[in-house]
Formats: C-alpha cells, sequence, structure tokens
C-alpha cells in the first residue's frame, strides 16, 4: 500500500491562510507561495492546486480575515447591554482603531488591499454598516436632531473612524493613534449631546 503523501495529511487550503494571517500580524507583508508551502510542510505544486497565485492566497485570506472581524464586531453588539447603546457605539469605535493598531497589515488588506483583488462580491463596509446601523438605531433618541436617517449617522461615524485610522497608519508624526480615539470620542459627543455622561 502507498504511503500518504504529507500533502495529504493536512488541510493545506485553511494552513496556508492560516499562516499568511499570522505572518501579517507579526509585521511581514511579502511573502511567496514557495514559503508558505514550505512554512505549512507541503510541495509548492501542492500549494498551487488550492490557489493559482499570490493574489489568489490573499483573497481567500481576505475574506476569513474579514468574517472573523465581522464575528467579532457582531457579537460585541449582542453581548454589550442594549441599555447602554452610546457606549456600545463608542467601544465599537475603539475596537476598530484598537484593532488596526495591533494588526495594520490585516486592517490594510480588509479595507484597502493593494494587490490584484477579484473578490469583487465582498463590499466590506457596507456588511459592517449593517450592525452599526442598528447600533445607531438604539441610540437615536439621544441623536443631536431627531429625523435624521439612521444609515446617514452609520455612514458618517464610519467615515469618520476609517479616515481617523488610516491618518494614524501613515505615521508621519501629524496625527497618533491617541488622536484617532479622541475621533471617536468627539464624534459621539457631537452626534449624541444628550446622552448621560
Amino acid at each position: 500500500m502507498a504511503r500518504p503523501k504529507k500533502s495529504d495529511a493536512i488541510d493545506i487550503q485553511d494552513h496556508a491562510v492560516t499562516e499568511v494571517i499570522a505572518l501579517l500580524r507579526d509585521g511581514t507583508h511579502t511573502f511567496s507561495l514557495n514559503t508558505i508551502a514550505k512554512k505549512i510542510g507541503c510541495s509548492a505544486p501542492a500549494l498551487y492546486a488550492y490557489f493559482s497565485s499570490k493574489d489568489d492566497l490573499l483573497d481567500h485570506v481576505r475574506q476569513r480575515a474579514f468574517q472573523d472581524l465581522l464575528a467579532q464586531k457582531q457579537s460585541r453588539y449582542e453581548t454589550e447591554a442594549p441599555s447602554q447603546p452610546i457606549q456600545s457605539l463608542r467601544n465599537g469605535g475603539h475596537y476598530f482603531i484598537s484593532f488596526a493598531q495591533e494588526n495594520p497589515n490585516l486592517y490594510r488588506l480588509i479595507f484597502t488591499p493593494d494587490h490584484n483583488s477579484k473578490a469583487a462580491d465582498i463590499n466590506v463596509a457596507e456588511t459592517l454598516l449593517k450592525p452599526l446601523i442598528n447600533g445607531v438605531r438604539n441610540a437615536q433618541p439621544h441623536a443631536l436632531k431627531q429625523g435624521i436617517e439612521v444609515e446617514s449617522l452609520a455612514y458618517l461615524m464610519w467615515n469618520a473612524v476609517h479616515g481617523a485610522i488610516l491618518m494614524a497608519m501613515e505615521n508621519n508624526g501629524t496625527f497618533s493613534w491617541g488622536q484617532a480615539y479622541e475621533v471617536v470620542d468627539t464624534v459621539m459627543t457631537l452626534l449624541f449631546p444628550t446622552a448621560p455622561k
């Protein structure tokens, strides 16, 4: 009986995606498929059976990282007390900033990919806005002006937080991560002035 190949004993696709996520978390942003194959213990041809190119692998990584981020965001909204909608929104903004600060390579891959991405069906911002819209709806009684569409408030908050993150990522000394957190607090104060302090 033929001895099974080493590559047959592992889930190549899952291991490759997991390994790239780990590399990106550690600060590495350049790698080759050959490097990944060696790290997960398979041959390069075996890896190419699952990914046609590095860009294809990055698309799979982007989808996994995005789904993980979305699951964490939804879980947080479900577990936080509905009686504290303002604090929940503030925590959500702070969470995104801390995620980006700790995982800049993953954040860039999810929101501003620079590879030739074929995952055009993933509308990252729109999907992540769904739980944010629910959070804004819960906080609506404290809004600056009644009658403003919940979706408009959610888009404004998303753009403010995402913009602050991208500015902090420039790391040119003109805008710090601390200032990014302050953007969240300022936006919350301006949009929901009647909320309990």
